[in-house]
């Protein structure tokens, strides 16, 4: 129930949880209102950057933020019920959430939320960004209303990630409502495997033996996967774009295009 306003960079950052375990804070973001930030840093400087691993951010309302809404860096979060507007308007390559650079963040659910009037169109902006590699999310029964940036990304956009699924979500007033797919071939094998990603993915945390294949089942194969999928189903795109705008292996089932 608290207002978090004005502030010259990020307003929160809240970090909590296990991510090795994976072991979830109990952290609960609820019902707050978080906006005017990112006034001197004005990329990069969201209204919460989270990290750990299952803290859950419900019914708060995000808006008139020129960089993202929030950030992410964990697992198994839940972002639902949620109301964001008005953010990102002055940064590109964003999204009202952003998450980035780490196929071990596994797990986090997008649910019920609102996004509206993101981006200022042209640079870049989708309501929802996963960014490089970024796998195993879910997007679930959200509303996407003028989330596209109308040019280069849509309401969702994917930028070299796996198994990502985008179910039963409306897209309105999106000149494309999912854009992007994910690496093809040498680019995500290599770069899955050089030390970098060798840091990330066995010694921050160790996709390749439990308990991270007993949470998140199959993810010891995600750096074989050379093909990259990720589902599109039972979502509703209202007007004159396009639902999907990217790879061809992005596979859709039982969607829906209204002009």
């Amino acid at each position: 129930g608290n207002v978090f306003r004005g502030f010259g960079a990020a307003a929160l950052e809240i970090t909590g949880g296990d991510r090795k375990a994976p072991d979830p804070s109990g952290i609960r973001l609820e019902n707050n209102e978080i906006c005017e930030c990112s006034r001197t840093q004005r990329t990069y400087a969201p209204g919460l950057r989270l990290y750990g691993c299952g803290t859950k951010v419900v019914y708060s309302h995000f808006h008139h933020i020129r960089s993202s809404a929030m950030r992410l860096g964990g697992n198994d979060f839940l972002i639902s019920m949620n109301l964001v507007d008005h953010v990102v308007t002055e940064s590109g390559d964003q999204g009202g959430v952003d998450i980035y650079n780490n196929p071990s963040y596994l797990g986090n659910i997008y649910s019920y939320n609102i996004w509206r009037n993101i981006g200022c169109h042209g640079h870049g902006q989708a309501g929802i960004r996963f960014d490089d590699r970024i796998s195993g999310q879910v997007v679930y029964g959200n509303r996407f209303d003028d989330a596209s940036d109308g040019t280069h990304f849509g309401g969702v956009q994917m930028n070299g990630g796996r198994r990502n699924v985008i179910d039963n979500n409306v897209f309105t007033r999106c000149a494309i409502g999912v854009s992007g797919g994910g690496y093809d071939g040498e680019r995500w094998t290599k770069g899955m495997t050089n030390g970098e990603f060798r840091v990330k993915l066995e010694k921050q945390v160790n996709i390749y033996a439990p308990p991270y294949t007993t949470r998140y089942p199959g993810c010891e194969t995600l750096k074989d996967e050379v093909h990259p999928v990720n589902y599109l189903e039972r979502n509703v795109f209202v007007g004159d774009g396009v639902l999907l705008r990217g790879s061809r292996r992005n596979q859709l089932r039982r969607d829906w295009r209204f002009a």
